[in-house]
């Protein structure tokens, strides 16, 4: 269990037995103050189910369990958690340290539930059920298909929540609007932590809970696949400071063009279009030039990312050599009728440098050594050669991330990707980090 979540300390004896390779503690629930804590062997394939959660600031908030025999005390939101868990779920073993893809489910908590999000929750369980049983006519095209859809969100929240949110002035212009009503769902500290983005994209399945009331993650992001895109999450075109620097003297000499050609020998492997208009570029000086402030959209961004990325799994057990790649087909009477259930492919380096750290490397920590290490197993090239050394200094990590592949355009690096976790680490300014690339032979 995590030493930071109780007020026990490490040389409680409950911690005297030290792991060994392959094994983890899972904790047993009998009841509501009762737990048993055992040390069990991943080579024995143990059943149990993991949870994502955020730490919570309820520090002097405690309660008084009882662990094999010996007096505990709880943070009170991980007490909550997991009365929810085995009252609600009836899950009797949890795992509550790192999460790891052989859980047999995920539990994504995010906290103590209020009259709001429990509104959130019931609409978003209500529009699953009723679009699984809509019935469309065949000859509507998507947009139709979206326009039926979203008839159906806004008849829902209407009668649930009493009426149409009114339009708010932090609302996201480049999201749908119904989108923006999901704020009290999305706005949850939990969504801003970097932890999270492993534990979900790595889980088999995950599940999002918040009180009593509980969603599956896929029912949220099957919502972003009718709605939104997993592109939507991140910019598409993100340019280097020299492009930048060129197309600026462009514009300045040729006022005239509404159109500027992109420098071949910037677009390599045509990774920019070969041609972006000029209010595009105005719009991405402006941004570059000041500071990025995170929009309340962002963890929204966040949610439809991690989706991508557990899509991308999906696809990858089709090139996976000797794993399972047909889906296994669920009947289960009324309820069960028409779902497919898909199986994740146990391959995780899923992410590319720059999707990765445009949308997840503002997200928080205590460490900014998890800024790298946080997403290790979604990148290939950091999965298979970074080593996780704790002892080395920010900069000493950061070092090690950029010499494998965070520089290199051709996968998805490049100075700007650079730079993006550099100042996310807090290692300093443009020059500095310009001058450490220079300093120890980093130059693209």
């Amino acid at each position: 269990m995590d030493s930071c979540q109780c007020t026990s300390k490490p040389s409680h004896p409950l911690y005297r037995r030290l792991l060994q390779d392959n094994e983890i503690r899972v904790l047993t629930i009998h009841s509501q103050f009762e737990f048993t804590l055992k040390n069990v062997s991943l080579k024995n394939n143990p059943q149990y189910v993991a949870v994502s959660y955020c730490w919570g600031d309820d520090a002097n908030e405690i309660c008084n369990v009882r662990i094999n025999g010996y007096d505990f005390q709880l943070r009170k939101h991980v007490f909550a958690m997991l009365e929810v868990l085995y009252c609600h779920h009836k899950e009797p073993r949890v795992w509550l340290d790192m999460i790891y893809t052989e859980a047999t489910k995920v539990y994504a908590w995010l906290g103590e539930a209020d009259p709001e999000i429990d509104c959130i929750f019931d609409v978003l369980t209500t529009f699953r059920d009723c679009k699984r049983e809509l019935e469309l006519p065949a000859h509507l095209d998507a947009a139709e298909q979206l326009s039926c859809h979203r008839g159906l969100f806004r008849k829902i929240y209407s009668e649930r929540a009493g009426g149409l949110p009114r339009r708010n002035p932090t609302d996201d212009p480049t999201l749908h609007e119904e989108f923006n009503w999901l704020r009290p769902f999305y706005l949850r500290p939990y969504w801003r932590r970097i932890w999270i983005v492993q534990e979900l994209v790595l889980a088999k399945e995950v599940v999002v809970c918040c009180g009593d009331k509980h969603i599956d993650f896929d029912d949220i992001y099957g919502l972003s696949l009718d709605w939104g895109s997993f592109e939507q999450g991140f910019d598409r075109i993100e340019l280097d400071e020299a492009i930048v620097d060129e197309l600026i003297g462009i514009t300045k000499a040729k006022s005239s063009l509404s159109m500027v050609r992109v420098p071949k020998k910037f677009n390599i492997n045509m990774r920019y279009p070969a041609r972006i208009s000029k209010r595009l570029l105005q719009r991405l000086f402006r941004r570059q030039g000041s500071e990025k402030q995170e929009s309340n959209s962002s963890r929204w961004k966040t949610i439809q990312t991690i989706r991508g990325h557990r899509q991308r799994r999906q696809l990858l057990l089709g090139e996976t050599e000797g794993e399972d790649t047909s889906p296994t087909i669920f009947d289960g009477g009324e309820e069960g009728r028409g779902q497919v259930i898909v199986t994740m492919s146990r391959r995780g380096d899923v992410g590319k440098f720059d999707e990765v750290l445009k949308v997840y490397a503002q997200h928080r920590c205590k460490c900014p050594k998890d800024k790298v290490y946080g997403f290790r197993k979604l990148i290939s090239a950091w999965k298979d050669n970074l080593v996780v050394d704790y002892k080395k200094s920010d900069l000493q990590v950061f070092l090690d991330a950029a010499r494998f592949g965070l520089l290199n355009p051709e996968e998805h690096g490049g100075r700007h990707v650079a730079y993006w976790l550099w100042s996310a680490m807090g290692l300093g300014d443009r020059k500095e980090f310009n001058s450490c690339l220079c300093e120890n032979s980093l130059e693209v």
